[in-house]
C-alpha cells in the first residue's frame, strides 16, 4: 500500500458514519428462541452420539438464518430439509428423549418448518433499503461464508438489480465503496473493518435477537495504550429503529411468545463459526485412534482456529515449535517461501496448506528418506518422549512440576506439551536436550541420541526444502494475481508428495481457544456446515 493509498483510506476512516441496524421478523426470533432453549438445556449432551447430529443441524440453521440474506424458503438454505430430518428424528427416537427435552425440540421444529415456508429475506431488505440511500452500485453486501456469494448475488440481484455481494475480505485492499453493509453479528467481524473502514457510509444488519452491537476502538494505539494521533478517526455507532418485517403467515400462540420472551438474548458466541468448528474438532478427538498417524500418540496443544480468505479454517498453536509455510506474495523470485512459527503468524499472511494432514504427509516422505534406519531412529524419537510422558503423569504437580524442575536443572525452556507430542524430534536447543536426558537418567547416552535425532531433524529439513522450491515454481505471475485479488488460489506443483495446496490468506483469528492434539494442526479444514 503506497502512502497516498494510505492516507485515502484514513480520510475515509475520519469521515465514515457506522450504522447498527437490528432487524425484527417474529418467526425468525421464534426459531432462535426455540432452538436457543433447546441447545442451552443440553449442555454436555450437545456432544452426545444421541443429540450430536440434531444439535449440529440446529446450530447450523441458526447460523445460516442469522448470516445468510436469502429468503427463508431459498433452497440453499435448506431450512425444510433439515425441519424434516429433525422431525423424523424426533419420531424415532421419542422413547429416548426426556420429556422437558421431547418439548424443546418440538417447538424448536414446528418454528423451523414455518419458517421453511417464508418467502421473504428480511436481511436482504434491511441491506437493500440501507444502500438505496445512496448509489446501489457503489455499494456493496457482505457476508461471512465465501461459498455463499455467488448464490446470494443471484438471488438478489433479481429484486436489486446492480448490488455487488462480497465476503468481508472485500475490504481488505484499497478500494472505496460509497455505502457498505455487512450481515452479522459485529463480533465476528475482523476490527479493521471498523476501524480502517472501506466505506464512507457503513451497517451492520443483524437480527435483533443478539445481544452483541458493534464498537469501533481507535485506529492507532501506542503501546502504553494511550490513543496516538487518532482523535479524528473514532466514531460513536449510531443506533437505527428496528427494521421490522413483517410475515405473511397466521399469528404465532400466546404460549410461543411467552417462550419467545423467557430466553435471554442470544450471545454471538452461541452460534459463530468457532463453536462449529471446535465442535468438530472435538468429534475427531472423539476418534482421534483412527484419525491420527501411527504411532501418535499426541498432548494437547493449546490453538486457535483462523478464518482464511478460501472460506476454509486452519488450527494454529498460540506456544509450540510447530512450523508452517507462508508465501510473501510481493517477495522476488525465489525468496517468496518460508518456514515460520505457526504460532507467529497473523491476519493478512498467507498459508501453503493441504486438506490433510501435514504432519502425517511428513513422516511418510521422511521415513522414505531414512531408508532402513527409519525404524531405529524412529524408536529413540519415540521412546525419550514416552519416558517425559512417564515422568509427568507420576509427578505430582504434573507438566507445572516437571517444568520446575527442568529449569532448576539448568534448562533455559521447558515446553513439556510440545516435547510430548508427534511433531517434536527433538529441543531446539542442545543444551536443555541434554538437561532433559539427565533428567530421565539417560545424560550418558545424550550425545548420541542428539546425533540420531539430527538425522530425522535433516531429513525433515529436506521435505521441507522439495516443498518450498516445488510451490515457488508454481507461483505464476496468474496466481500472484489471484492473490493479490481473491485472497486465495489453488494450485498443484509437480512434486509428487505434494499435491493439491491452497494457497490463502489468513483473514482473522476467531474468538476462544481450544486444546487440540498437534497432528490436527496446520492442516486446511473445509466449512463442514450443510449449506
Amino acid at each position: 500500500m503506497t502512502l497516498l493509498e494510505a492516507d485515502a483510506l484514513y480520510a475515509c476512516a475520519r469521515g465514515v458514519e457506522i450504522w447498527d441496524q437490528p432487524v425484527e421478523f417474529p418467526p425468525v426470533r421464534l426459531f432462535l428462541a426455540s432452538a436457543t432453549a433447546l441447545l442451552r438445556d443440553l449442555g454436555d449432551l450437545n456432544d452426545h452420539d444421541l443429540w450430536r447430529e440434531p444439535a449440529r443441524i440446529l446450530r447450523t440453521c441458526r447460523r445460516a438464518i442469522c448470516t445468510v440474506p436469502l429468503p427463508l424458503s431459498a433452497v440453499p438454505l435448506q431450512l425444510g430439509e433439515h425441519g424434516e430430518w429433525l422431525h423424523h428424528w424426533s419420531l424415532k427416537f421419542a422413547p429416548q428423549l426426556a420429556p422437558a427435552q421431547a418439548n424443546l425440540l418440538h417447538r424448536a421444529v414446528e418454528a423451523l418448518r414455518a419458517l421453511a415456508t417464508e418467502e421473504v429475506s428480511p436481511l436482504a431488505e434491511a441491506a437493500a433499503d440501507f444502500l438505496s440511500l445512496d448509489d446501489p452500485s457503489d455499494g456493496i453486501l457482505t457476508i461471512s461464508n465465501r461459498s455463499l456469494v455467488a448464490v446470494v448475488e443471484e438471488a438478489i440481484s433479481r429484486q436489486y438489480p446492480g448490488m455487488r455481494v462480497g465476503t468481508f475480505a472485500s475490504f481488505q485492499g484499497t478500494t472505496k465503496f460509497g455505502s457498505a453493509v455487512m450481515v452479522g453479528p459485529p463480533s465476528w467481524m475482523p476490527a479493521s473493518l471498523f476501524t480502517a473502514p472501506r466505506a464512507e457510509h457503513l451497517s451492520v444488519v443483524r437480527y435483533q435477537f443478539f445481544r452483541d452491537q458493534p464498537t469501533v476502538e481507535p485506529l492507532f494505539a501506542s503501546v502504553f495504550g494511550d490513543v496516538v494521533a487518532s482523535s479524528g478517526v473514532q466514531h460513536r455507532v449510531k443506533s437505527s429503529r428496528p427494521y421490522v418485517v413483517s410475515s405473511s403467515r397466521a399469528p404465532h400462540s400466546d404460549a410461543h411468545e411467552q417462550q419467545v420472551q423467557s430466553v435471554a438474548l442470544l450471545d454471538s458466541h452461541e452460534c459463530s463459526p468457532a463453536e462449529e468448528f471446535f465442535i468438530q474438532i472435538r468429534a475427531t478427538q472423539a476418534h482421534a485412534q483412527t484419525d491420527a498417524p501411527a504411532g501418535a500418540t499426541d498432548s494437547a496443544v493449546e490453538a486457535r482456529a483462523a478464518v482464511l480468505a478460501s472460506g476454509s479454517h486452519v488450527l494454529l498453536p498460540i506456544e509450540s515449535d510447530v512450523h508452517v509455510m507462508t508465501v510473501d506474495v510481493e517477495g522476488r523470485p525465489g525468496q517468496r517461501i518460508s518456514h515460520v512459527l505457526a504460532s507467529s503468524v497473523s491476519p493478512g499472511d498467507f498459508l501453503a496448506l493441504r486438506p490433510h494432514s501435514e504432519h502425517a504427509d511428513l513422516l511418510v516422505r521422511a521415513n522414505a528418506l531414512l531408508g532402513n534406519d527409519t525404524e531405529r531412529l524412529r524408536s529413540i524419537q519415540a521412546l525419550w518422549k514416552q519416558q517425559l510422558r512417564a515422568r509427568v503423569d507420576r509427578h505430582p504437580r504434573g507438566i507445572t512440576g516437571v517444568s520446575d524442575d527442568l529449569r532448576n536443572m539448568g534448562a533455559s525452556t521447558a515446553n513439556i506439551p510440545y516435547w510430548t507430542s508427534s511433531w517434536c524430534i527433538r529441543t531446539r536447543s542442545k543444551h536443555d536436550f541434554t538437561v532433559l536426558m539427565s533428567y530421565l537418567g539417560r545424560g550418558e547416552e545424550a550425545e548420541s541420541v542428539w546425533t540420531d535425532l539430527g538425522l530425522i531433524d535433516s531429513a525433515h529439513r529436506r521435505i521441507g526444502h522439495r516443498s518450498s522450491s516445488s510451490i515457488e515454481e508454481v507461483l505464476t505471475p496468474r496466481a500472484l494475481e489471484l492473490l493479490g485479488q481473491e485472497g486465495w488460489t489453488e494450485v498443484t506443483p509437480q512434486y509428487r508428495y505434494m499435491g493439491r495446496t491452497v494457497i490463502t490468506r489468513i483473514d482473522q483469528f476467531l474468538p476462544g481457544s481450544h486444546r487440540v492434539p498437534a497432528y490436527l494442526l496446520c492442516s486446511l479444514y473445509g466449512r463442514q456446515e450443510a449449506l
